[in-house]
């Protein structure tokens, strides 16, 4: 669990009572599930250079930034790596495109 929670950033939390320890614990084994799923995923698509940390730093990559242009709100996509795209592709999760207004759905 302590493996996890450095991944995640989850760390040293509050957590003295009963309530709250397994509401932790339940968050870093969902995560850790997500995370070996994801693996499984990706190495049955035959993507071998799928560590936790290049799939983490793969989902950190993925960006969208909201700017104004003529009053209309807007997501700029950001340069992700091929990793996240694959990973995108695997879990058919349409990708946006470059400019999205607002109103749209991004994912």
């Amino acid at each position: 669990i302590r493996d996890v929670e450095r991944s995640r950033g989850l760390g040293d939390v509050y957590k003295r009572q009963p309530q709250r320890i397994r509401g932790h614990f339940m968050v870093c084994f969902l995560a850790f599930l997500i995370e070996r799923h994801l693996e499984y995923r990706l190495k049955k698509n035959k993507i071998d250079n799928a560590s936790p940390e290049a799939i983490k730093e793969a989902l950190k990559s993925l960006q969208l930034s909201e700017i104004q242009i003529n009053n209309e709100h807007n997501y700029l996509k950001g340069k992700h790596n091929d990793l996240a795209a694959k990973i995108l592709r695997i879990l058919k999760i349409k990708q946006p495109k470059n400019l999205t207004p607002m109103a749209k759905r991004v994912f």
